[in-house]
This record gives C-alpha cells, sequence and structure tokens, in this order.
C-alpha cells in the first residue's frame, strides 16, 4: 500500500468519523427540541402551591418503635407510649397540609431564591407554618436535566437535594431522604415528598 493511499484511507475515516458525530449532535437536538428541558417549568411566573406531602416516616417510626426490647426503652427517660405520641405528632406534623396552607405560593426566583408568599387564609393555631416555609429564602440549583435540586441557605450551607420525581407545567414533585436524630431510633431513616401543583 503507498504512502498515498493510506492518508487517502485515514482522511475517509476520519471524515466517516465526523459524519456519524454529526448525525448524533443532530439527532440528541432533535429529541431536545421535541421535548423540552423541564427545568424551564421551574420558575413559572405564578409560582407552586403545594398539593400534598407524603411521607412514610410515620410507619417507619412505628416499625421502630415496636422492635425496641423493654430494656432498651427502659434506658430511655421516656415511657413507650410516650415515644409512640411523640412520633405520631412528628408525622402528622411531617404530612399535614390544611386548607390554610394551599394559597401560600412559592416561588423559583431567577437569582436561585426560593420564596414563599403567604396567601389569604390564615392558619387558626399560631406557630402552624405552612409545609413549603422550609424552601423560604433559600437559595436552589437545579442539574441540567433537572433530574435534582439542591437546596443551600443564603451563606452556601447545604441543607438537602431532593431527587425530582415530576417536573412539568402543572405538577412539581421532589423528595428527599431523611434522618431522625434520636439515640433510641437511630436508624430511622424515612421518605419525605412534596407535592406541588401550578398556582
Amino acid at each position: 500500500m503507498t504512502e498515498t493511499t493510506i492518508e487517502i484511507s485515514l482522511q475517509m475515516k476520519q471524515l466517516s468519523l465526523l459524519s456519524l458525530l454529526f448525525v448524533l449532535f443532530l439527532t440528541s437536538a432533535c429529541v431536545d427540541d421535541d421535548g423540552g428541558n423541564p427545568i424551564a417549568f421551574i420558575g413559572r411566573a405564578d409560582g407552586w402551591v403545594i398539593d400534598n406531602v407524603d411521607t412514610d416516616f410515620g410507619a417507619k417510626a412505628t416499625a421502630a418503635i415496636n422492635a425496641l426490647t423493654d430494656e432498651e426503652i427502659a434506658d430511655d427517660p421516656r415511657t413507650r407510649d410516650a415515644i409512640v405520641a411523640d412520633y405520631e405528632t412528628r408525622a402528622r406534623t411531617a404530612s399535614q397540609v390544611d386548607d390554610c396552607d394551599r394559597d401560600d405560593i412559592l416561588f423559583f426566583v431567577q437569582n436561585g431564591v426560593m420564596r414563599i408568599i403567604l396567601g389569604n387564609v390564615p392558619c387558626s393555631e399560631d406557630g402552624d407554618a405552612s409545609p413549603l416555609a422550609v424552601f423560604n429564602d433559600k437559595i436552589y440549583s437545579s442539574n441540567t436535566d433537572a433530574s435534582e435540586i439542591t437546596i443551600r441557605e443564603p451563606n452556601g450551607q447545604f441543607i438537602d437535594r431532593f431527587t425530582v420525581l415530576e417536573l412539568t407545567e402543572d405538577r412539581f414533585t421532589i423528595e428527599t431522604q431523611r434522618s431522625v436524630p434520636d439515640s433510641l431510633l437511630s436508624d430511622l431513616n424515612y421518605m419525605i415528598q412534596y407535592n406541588m401543583i401550578a398556582n
């Protein structure tokens, strides 16, 4: 094989490779154009309102408390009934959405700030915070395909990372795993999911 033949053969291979890369680029560009990147929905101008909060906190707590031996309970200042009552209250607080919460609006502002605007319907109990209040005045960021949302304090301190389960024009669902800071139930990890709908 002559040197010229080898050079032509290499040029043909390079041309074939470039053609393949170009076709792959066009294919991925078409997919993006057809589906659209859902990240555009996060900062909707009218914001999001809470639909419901799902969690397996109660079920996980009940199972963990039932697994405690009498000896383990005896080492704790609380009785078994007191522990059950405490966790029932915490489970209810974690997932309860009152009617007065449904007009509170969460905005994902373009500068990365999360802001909750409380609606006109006040909650009757003092200190009954909106389930969306945990996001107020926090900083958010998303990965490029909007499959994760990271929440931080304004000073940059990490708070939580949520998996985005659904993000459309009308629905925004995020989920995370949390742990309970309780020496008796140290292995209690649970799921919490915020289901939001377009305002």
